[in-house]
C-alpha cells in the first residue's frame, strides 16, 4: 500500500483512503498532510479534485501522479505538469497511484496541528452524520455555505438526504438516503441559490455517470 523512498516520497495506491495515509503518516512522525483531516474519500480521487481546506490542498504535497491511458499504458505526470486549481485539475485518466513528498517533524507537533484543524471542523461541520464533504465549489469572493442559508436551505429534506442545519454545504445522511436524494436536493439547492441572487453554484463532488446524466435531465 505504502512505498516509502529515501527522499521522504511515499508511492501510496490510489485507492488508499486519504485518512489512512494521514494515520500512517502521522504515526510515523511525517509531515505534509494532517491538515487534510475529515476530508473524506480515497487519495486519488482527493488528488484528480485538488481536495483541501483553508489550511492545505493536497496537491501541494504530490510529485508525481501515475495514470492508465485508454489503451491501458501506465505512465507518470510529475506534479509540475499538473494544472491545480480550486478543487480542480486538467486529470482525465484514471489514476493508479500518487507520490507525496512527506518530512520528518516532531509527532507531537503534527498531532497538535491535526488535533486544532480537527476541532475547529468539529465546531463548523457535521462530522457525525455522513456526507460526501462540501457537496458545492465556493463561488468567486464568496461561499456556497452562506449563500445556500441566506436562500434557507439549512434543514431542506428530501428522502434522508438533509441539508445541513450546521453547515448549508453539506448534504448529510439522515438516514436511508438514496442517491437520488442526494441529486435532487442538491439541485434544488442550487436552482434557490440562483434564483435568490443569481449564482450558479458548481458541484465539488462528482456524480458517477448514471447520476448525472439523472443531475442533468433535472
Amino acid at each position: 500500500m505504502y512505498e516509502t523512498s529515501r527522499d521522504g516520497v511515499v508511492r501510496v495506491e490510489a485507492g488508499v483512503p486519504l485518512q489512512r495515509l494521514i494515520g500512517w503518516a502521522v504515526s510515523r512522525g511525517l509531515a505534509g498532510v494532517e491538515m487534510l483531516v475529515c476530508i473524506p474519500g480515497s487519495v486519488g480521487g482527493a488528488v484528480v479534485m485538488n481536495a483541501g481546506t483553508p489550511e492545505a490542498t493536497i496537491g501541494e504535497a504530490v510529485v508525481g501522479v501515475w495514470c492508465v491511458d485508454g489503451a491501458g499504458r501506465l505512465f507518470r505526470r510529475d506534479a509540475a505538469d499538473v494544472s491545480w486549481g480550486y478543487r480542480t485539475t486538467d486529470i482525465n485518466e484514471p489514476v493508479v497511484e500518487v507520490e507525496v513528498a512527506l518530512r520528518p517533524e516532531d509527532p507531537d507537533e503534527i498531532q497538535s496541528r491535526m488535533t486544532a484543524a480537527l476541532r475547529r471542523r468539529q465546531v463548523t461541520q457535521p462530522l457525525d452524520l455522513p456526507s460526501a464533504g462540501c457537496f458545492f465549489r465556493n463561488p468567486p469572493g464568496d461561499a456556497a455555505g452562506r449563500l445556500l442559508d441566506l436562500a434557507g436551505m439549512k434543514g431542506a429534506r428530501l428522502g434522508g438526504a438533509e441539508v445541513s442545519a450546521k453547515h448549508a454545504n453539506f448534504i448529510v445522511n439522515r438516514g436511508g438516503a438514496r442517491a437520488s436524494d442526494v441529486v435532487a436536493l442538491a439541485r434544488m439547492a442550487s436552482e434557490r441559490v440562483f434564483t435568490a441572487f443569481g449564482v450558479r453554484l458548481e458541484e465539488e463532488v462528482r456524480f458517477w455517470p448514471c447520476l448525472a446524466a439523472s443531475a442533468a435531465a433535472g
